[in-house]
């Protein structure tokens, strides 16, 4: 009839030394080979949205410059919008690889993951990179270098 203050805790989640209750899952951890792809995955994502950060911000900033002026080129929106699709899609691999019940469906979605991660940051990442070196060898011996 009246509810003792055990049988609330215990009803709140919590067992009476206010530990929260186990469940099920939490006692049996995913073995190790199920993770392993997913945290490779995370992995490769984290290094190259770092890298892709700047890249990014530079697609930004040519887009909306080449809308103010009229007109925006077909190689210029492709890269951007295949950014801003790769990435999240990536993201969504890693949730359904961190997920999988086998250990070869696992693999399958974090290689798919990292393939599209290196299609579609390839290009912009080449392209800034081959840009920066090009300043930094103007500055080099035999460069055309700065006056002054």
């Amino acid at each position: 009839m009246f509810e003792t203050p055990v049988s609330i805790v215990r009803d709140a989640g919590f067992d009476v030394c206010r530990q929260p209750l186990r469940s099920a899952a939490m006692e049996t951890p995913r073995p190790l080979a199920l993770r392993v792809p997913s945290i490779v995955l995370m992995s490769v994502l984290v290094l190259l949205g770092l890298v892709m950060l700047p890249v990014f911000a530079l697609l930004l900033m040519a887009v909306f410059a080449r809308l103010s002026r009229g007109g925006i080129s077909n190689e210029l929106l492709g890269i951007t919008l295949s950014v801003l699709v790769g990435f999240p899609f990536a993201v969504v691999l890693w949730f359904r690889a961190r997920r999988a019940n086998t250990v070869r469906g696992a693999w399958i979605l974090a290689v798919l993951g990292v393939l599209v991660l290196g299609a579609v940051s390839y290009e912009p990442v080449s392209v800034v990179g081959a840009s920066f070196y090009d300043e930094w060898k103007e500055t080099q011996p035999g460069g055309r270098g700065y006056s002054g």
